[in-house]
């Protein structure tokens, strides 16, 4: 029997490469990008009437360079609104884990999982839970990590709890008994 059996626990640093790995897969926030983007309307609205005042007036030059300089201020107001919507986020994200991330917690929990044919099964102090490779609907690898996705759940196993001896069996483990119609990716860019 198959069987590949780990023991380690959670670190703050996992939980924070996870989520930025797992927000990179998910949209940024709309009501950020929205504000963002009806300031960037109203500014660009603005610039219209200036563009076009300046060819009612005869003067195409400017118009034209008005124009070029408005949608260099648009780009960039729209990579600002990005950039703070994402540092706004992980900064609150980060904030929130190292607080609750306390010896005492199920997250910081020293945990065992075992790999085999029923599934990937992981216990800890507070319980134990079997999640069956049916109910696996995907799963994604990582340089860092696998990250297994149920419908209702995300379980996450950094490659660096794995023996260099037991990365090839968990391969092969996982080929031969996720279902057929899981989503299967190996990404190679960092995490």
């Amino acid at each position: 029997m198959n069987e590949i059996v780990l023991e380690s626990s959670y670190t703050v640093e996992n939980y924070i490469r996870t989520h930025i790995y797992l927000q990179k897969r998910i949209r940024p926030s709309p009501i950020i990008i929205n504000f963002g983007g009806s300031f960037i309307g109203v500014i660009a609205l603005l610039n219209l009437f200036i563009v076009y005042d300046a060819y009612l007036k005869g003067d195409s030059e400017k118009a034209v360079g008005l124009t070029f300089v408005g949608l260099a201020v648009f780009s960039f107001m729209f990579t600002i609104v990005w950039i703070f919507n994402f540092t706004l986020q992980m900064r609150r994200y980060k904030k929130a884990v190292r607080k609750r991330f306390d010896r005492d917690s199920a997250a910081s929990a020293s945990r065992r999982i075992v790999l085999d044919e029923k599934g990937l099964s992981e216990e800890d102090r507070f319980g134990s839970r079997l999640m069956n490779w049916e109910s696996i609907i995907g799963l994604i690898e990582t340089e860092d990590d696998f990250y297994f996705f149920m419908p209702s759940d995300i379980r996450f196993l950094p490659k660096r709890w794995l023996a260099e001896k037991q990365l090839e069996p968990l391969k092969n483990l996982i080929k031969s008994n996720l279902r057929e119609d899981a989503e299967r990716r190996f990404q190679t860019a960092k995490t």
